[in-house]
């Protein structure tokens, strides 16, 4: 009895070390209709917006406008997910090659995590095989408490990978991300290549 006793306290104040309560109750990744948030560097913006939802492959997302950009979320208990389709053209008609969710963010967010997805598919065309491949590398870097916020934030690296593979040819897109995320906010800083953009305002319905 004693020993148990002592490890249900071990488990409790490494889950409180790494604020595992609050992770847990807090949403980083408010994903609502109508919430916007206003992002700046320097003398250039970006507004972020959650649009209305949509169903895509049977499962209910949310499109999410990236200065005009839309990507396609959905998010359940242990990840948000990202939809992603990748064509090819060919003879002036669009095959699509691989279309599924891959992971971008494991929760509840725990510090120094790390994660991998990937989606692979294939289809022949005119006697051709054409490959696609989707890679998603993340890794939450670190946490610290933001008085502006009045919580813990958490920073988190992302490396996506897209490939297309024909019998000549092998095309390749890799992107970096460096993210940070507030509870019941969201999204506060992130770069993607041009810079730290941070938040300046936003709305959460």
């Amino acid at each position: 009895m004693k020993c148990k006793l002592l490890i249900l306290i071990l488990l409790f104040v490494a889950c409180s070390d790494n604020h595992f309560v609050q992770r847990a109750a807090g949403d980083y990744f408010p994903l609502e209709q109508g919430n916007i948030w206003y992002y700046a560097l320097g003398a250039d913006t970006i507004v972020v917006e959650v649009e209305p939802p949509d169903t895509l492959l049977g499962r209910e997302c949310y499109p999410v406008s990236f200065g005009g950009y839309t990507r396609w979320f959905a998010k359940a208990s242990d990840a948000v997910d990202e939809y992603v389709k990748i064509v090819y053209f060919f003879s002036g008609d669009e095959y699509t090659i691989l279309e599924d969710y891959a992971m971008r963010m494991e929760l509840p967010f725990i510090a120094d995590n790390t994660w991998h997805d990937s989606l692979v598919d294939s289809l022949e065309i005119s006697g051709q095989w054409i490959t696609a491949k989707h890679y998603v590398d993340g890794e939450v870097i670190g946490y610290y408490y933001d008085d502006d916020y009045e919580a813990d934030v958490y920073g988190c690296m992302l490396t996506t990978t897209t490939m297309l593979i024909t019998p000549d040819t092998v095309m390749t897109e890799t992107h970096f991300f460096q993210e940070t995320y507030a509870p019941e906010i969201g999204l506060v800083d992130f770069d993607h290549g041009d810079g730290t953009y941070t938040l300046v305002d936003y709305t959460i319905q």
